[in-house]
């Protein structure tokens, strides 16, 4: 079971310093450097040596989550990150502990650099001090921490106090919030245990997934009394959202079977439950 999800929250930021951009063997040193200054800001967002956002960022970590990154550590091993390639040498962010990295993909925030503007390509760049620098800032966020919040406070830290008083334009594009499943009831429970052993030999696991589905968090607003269950294909044999995106098809024939039990449980349950 995906036990909760990431939000996110992705601004675009531009500093712009010249109108037009001048020879850097004539201005080099004179006038602001734009990539420089969104440096800078960046630092206010997260930390350059390690990667972790600010504290007004941050959430509380639940029991049950540290708990669960236990459990997943211990039966997943190595497996949790192998999947990724990553070049010779390389290695991930807190590989000497499988709790914290799962923890870092699939609880606390993390900022990515997914797009850029005003840099030209290496093959047509020249000498020259640009007028501007432009990036697209897209923050994975906790399931606990509200959307419009973050992308408010990301354009607030980037434009306040700006070094040399450079123009700092930044948007909010697009957020959404992240969710987190509450405790199934007993009945519930019971019935996802089940035909987990029926079809897959073994008792249903929960694991949070770094990725986002804003919609869940609207669904649970609109019926609040609903037990929200959310179930999915991907595993370890499986790709999402990339060229060879893939899914590993025994695995979701089990899946469709065990939903469809899990929903024939829903039809018996107790009466006094008025749960969905």
């Amino acid at each position: 079971m995906t036990s909760s999800l990431r939000g996110l929250s992705v601004v675009d930021v531009k500093v712009e310093c010249g109108v037009t951009g001048y020879h850097s063997g004539e201005v080099g040193g004179m006038v602001p450097e734009t990539f420089r200054i969104m440096r800078s800001l960046l630092n206010r967002v997260d930390n350059v040596d390690n990667g972790e956002c600010h504290p007004e960022f941050q959430s509380g970590l639940p029991a049950w989550k540290a708990k669960e990154a236990e459990v997943l550590a211990a039966a997943q091993g190595p497996a949790l990150y192998e999947k990724f390639a990553l070049h010779p040498g390389v290695k991930m962010i807190c590989q000497g502990s499988l709790e914290e990295l799962y923890l870092n993909s699939s609880w606390r925030p993390n900022l990515a650099i997914t797009g850029a503007s005003g840099i030209p390509d290496i093959k047509k760049a020249g000498n020259v001090v640009r007028p501007a620098t432009e990036l697209r800032l897209s923050m994975r966020i906790s399931p606990l921490i509200d959307c419009t919040f973050v992308g408010n406070k990301i354009v607030e830290m980037m434009t306040t106090n700006v070094p040399y008083g450079a123009k700092v334009t930044a948007n909010i594009v697009s957020g959404g919030n992240g969710w987190c499943q509450r405790e199934p009831e007993e009945w519930l429970t019971k019935a996802i245990n089940k035909a987990g052993k029926a079809f897959f030999g073994k008792p249903a696991a929960s694991y949070g997934e770094g990725g986002s589905i804003p919609f869940l968090n609207e669904l649970e607003g609109v019926y609040p009394q609903t037990q929200i269950i959310a179930f999915g294909v991907g595993g370890p044999y499986s790709n999402a959202h990339a060229p060879d995106e893939m899914l590993d098809l025994p695995y979701a024939k089990k899946l469709t079977c065990a939903i469809s039990h899990i929903i024939g449980a829903c039809s018996v349950k107790p009466k006094k439950d008025s749960a969905g």
